[in-house]
Formats: C-alpha cells, sequence, structure tokens
C-alpha cells in the first residue's frame, strides 16, 4: 500500500479548492454583494469578482447549475421533499 506524502496531499486539497471556487464563483459574488455596505461589502466583492469572472468564462458555473437543475432535483424528488 502506498503512502500519502504530505506534499500529494496538499496538492489534491488545492485542486479541490481552485475547483470548489471555481464552481461556485457567481454564487459566492452573490452571496458578497448582499452584504451590507460598507469596507467590508467592497472587499467580499473585489475579492468575488474575479472568481465570478472565471467562473463565467469557463462556463463552470453553467456546469455547476446544470447537475443541481438535474440530480439534485432528482435527489431532493427521492427523498419526498418539496421544492
Amino acid at each position: 500500500m502506498k503512502t500519502l506524502t504530505v506534499s500529494s496531499v496538499e496538492k489534491g486539497l488545492l485542486v479541490f479548492i481552485v475547483f470548489s471556487l471555481l464552481f461556485n464563483g457567481v454564487a459566492l459574488y452573490k452571496s458578497a454583494s448582499l452584504t451590507e455596505h460598507g469596507v467590508v461589502h467592497e472587499r467580499l466583492t473585489a475579492l468575488a469578482f474575479p472568481l465570478k469572472t472565471i467562473s463565467e468564462k469557463t462556463a463552470f458555473c453553467r456546469l455547476r447549475s446544470a447537475v443541481a437543475g438535474t440530480i439534485g432535483l432528482w435527489l431532493n424528488k427521492k427523498e419526498g421533499k418539496k421544492l
């Protein structure tokens, strides 16, 4: 059995975090824009805007919406939850 080194675990986490940010860039920006206006609002939207732009340009946000609209609806329907 091969043991995982710290560097391989760190690389895996970095890849996971990058893809998570790309898939959720639009949602992060939308959440940041809903915060109360002020310094925090400006900083959050300034940080989230590049993620939103990259997410839209690479179409990761559409892939996330498609998965949520198909598999997410199917899973919720399977459990009997009302949408």
